[in-house]
């Protein structure tokens, strides 16, 4: 079944923020028939390769995408609720994944660049933080309470992580969902962080930021 979607409700909004190693661009679901056209482009203007799709498979063909290089990860769950634990467990290990395989190359392009020029090359910029696309249906619900939880996890507070995703996302994360994300008893458990206080992504991304050569 092809999305009802037009590209022209494709709305984009991205989402980033300083304490965070990765840049959400949070979609509607893509239009098959201008997949290539509209919604790879929106990916490449963005140097984004990983998409989270969180409807169901059947709502777009997703191998046209892949032969160019994008990785969907299927997380589908029901419209209008919270990520079970296994989606959390799955996407965190995701995020972890790409910081570290991002750190890891740009610490090598610097120290290639070093070796070239004499100088080292700066590695916080745009372009050396990775960019994940999540997407939903409307774009509303599901994805922007994957980015508010990713914005948790990295240290912000949780009232602060919704008002961010909010101001990007106009309408996003309903009742249930803003409830789940703010109750640190009954709902969203941040990720254990370590002695010294920061999470696994956010340890990867001070490790490869302060790096010197």
């Amino acid at each position: 079944m092809a999305s009802n979607h037009s590209p022209y409700s494709q709305r984009l909004s991205v989402v980033d923020d300083p304490r965070s190693p990765i840049t959400y661009l949070i979609t509607d679901c893509p239009n098959e028939k201008s997949l290539l056209e509209d919604y790879l482009s929106l990916l490449q203007a963005h140097d984004c390769s990983n998409v989270v799709r969180l409807c169901d498979g059947g709502a777009y063909n997703a191998d046209p995408l892949r032969q160019h290089g994008v990785t969907v990860w299927d997380w589908p769950f029901e419209d209008g609720s919270v990520p079970p634990e296994a989606i959390i467990s799955a996407y965190r290990d995701m995020l972890d994944s790409l910081t570290s395989s991002t750190a890891t190359s740009d610490s090598d392009a610097k120290r290639r660049d070093s070796g070239r020029s004499g100088n080292a090359a700066s590695i916080v910029d745009g372009k050396s933080k990775p960019a994940v696309a999540i997407h939903c249906i409307s774009g509303i619900g599901r994805a922007p309470v994957l980015v508010a939880a990713a914005l948790i996890d990295c240290g912000v507070d949780p009232v602060e992580a919704v008002e961010l995703v909010r101001a990007k996302r106009r309408g996003a994360l309903n009742k249930r969902q803003l409830a789940w994300l703010i109750d640190k008893k009954g709902g969203f458990k941040r990720k254990k962080r370590g002695k010294d206080g920061k999470g696994s992504i956010g340890k990867m991304f001070a490790g490869f930021l302060g790096k010197k050569d």
